[in-house]
């Protein structure tokens, strides 16, 4: 069983099952609740969990080790507060429209307002409540219980399963729908976290 959470409206794959909102799945309220210990084998998940609160956090990547299976493998995508920090210190907000397609749609939003909205302080309700740096997260893993050996940072595209290293797709016609298909975004790179644990 391979798991994406929280891969969006339209994201299908084959042997897949996607646990989302759209798909009438709320983890914040269920978590993993329905899938039995060591029942999975790949957990992935991009740009989901900042959108929760820390505790959340922590409960739902404790439920996700419970339920991988032995060598089970979680891929976490996030954005990087430390490549935030560079990208406020050193970037441009055109660097960051280079890198986005939301921000290309969004020509009237300042360079600190895009910042601010990326860490979520921007009081929308749907937005980020969390952020993480490669500390922070390795950190929540151990606490999960995932051992420090087993947890690895890596970079876009590059994982321990060969699946995992195919970029998504997203719909030609709608822009803002996420990814129909693949795993991490090439929009996303500029300030992005990758990291993967295995049980």
């Amino acid at each position: 069983m391979k798991l994406n959470l929280g891969g969006g409206q339209v994201w299908k794959r084959d042997e897949w099952r996607n646990l989302d909102l759209h798909s009438k799945y709320d983890i914040r309220k269920k978590l993993l609740s329905e899938f039995e210990d060591d029942s999975v084998d790949v957990i992935y998940t991009a740009h989901f969990i900042e959108h929760l609160e820390y505790k959340v956090v922590f409960k739902l990547l404790t439920d996700c080790y419970r339920v991988l299976k032995p060598k089970g493998l979680i891929r976490i995508t996030v954005p990087d507060v430390d490549k935030i920090l560079e990208l406020y210190e050193f970037g441009t907000i055109e660097t960051l429209r280079e890198a986005s397609a939301y921000y290309r749609a969004r020509p009237n939003v300042s360079f600190k307002r895009a910042v601010k909205s990326m860490l979520g302080f921007d009081n929308n309700p749907k937005g980020h409540k969390s952020y993480h740096s490669k500390n922070s997260l390795k950190l929540i893993l151990m606490l999960s219980e995932f051992k420090s050996e087993n947890i690895r940072f890596m970079s876009f595209c590059k994982s321990q399963i060969e699946e995992l290293e195919e970029p998504s797709v997203r719909p030609t016609n709608k822009s803002f729908l996420g990814p129909v298909t693949g795993f991490d975004s090439p929009a996303r790179t500029l300030a992005t976290l990758y990291i993967e644990a295995t049980k």
